[in-house]
């Protein structure tokens, strides 16, 4: 006596060398000779197709969508994920094109300390402030001043009340 087994024949569709990406392999290990999915598979194959497009549209994984019509996204730089919408605290980060230090892509560069701040002058309305005697870049170092009424006697005139070296921050 006999017996024989038949086994349902599988196919790979991508014999590429490098192993087809990963999804690829997958869905092709789910379907059968002529193209059929495996119904009872557990798996559901479109999540990785999902995901491959979701990381085209989101190069550097930090949760946005890139900019332009195939995206649809706010992300301005998505070769970046330090530039993005959500960043809502200035960045200390040296800044080039394209961003020029717009870490949260609203587009407009917005400084955490003034720049080209004098405080030599009269105080008879007032005196205060701080900032940057001059304008660093973002990521820039400079002297960062705090202007205050001088001690001359009379309280008239501002000036320098401290001063420090600090790094412009930017979003």
């Amino acid at each position: 006596m006999a017996a024989a087994c038949t086994f349902p024949s599988v196919g790979f569709f991508d014999a590429s060398p490098d192993g087809g990406a990963g999804r690829d392999a997958i869905a092709d290990a789910l379907q059968v000779e002529g193209g059929s999915p495996i119904a009872d598979a557990g798996i559901d194959v479109r999540r990785f197709e999902a995901g491959a497009d979701a990381n085209a549209c989101d190069l550097d994984e930090d949760g946005y969508r890139s900019k332009g019509d195939a995206c649809g996204g706010l992300d301005c730089d998505d070769t970046d994920e330090r530039a993005n919408p959500g960043v809502d605290a200035a960045l200390t980060f040296g800044a080039g094109p394209p961003l020029n230090g717009d870490w949260d892509c609203n587009g407009r560069v917005e400084k955490t300390y003034d720049v080209n701040v004098s405080c030599a002058g009269l105080s008879i309305l007032s005196c205060g402030g701080s900032g940057f005697t001059n304008d660093p870049p973002c990521g820039g170092e400079g002297t960062l001043v705090t202007c205050g009424k001088l001690s001359n006697g009379l309280g008239l005139f501002c000036g320098v009340a401290a001063q420090r070296r600090e790094t412009q921050g930017c979003r």
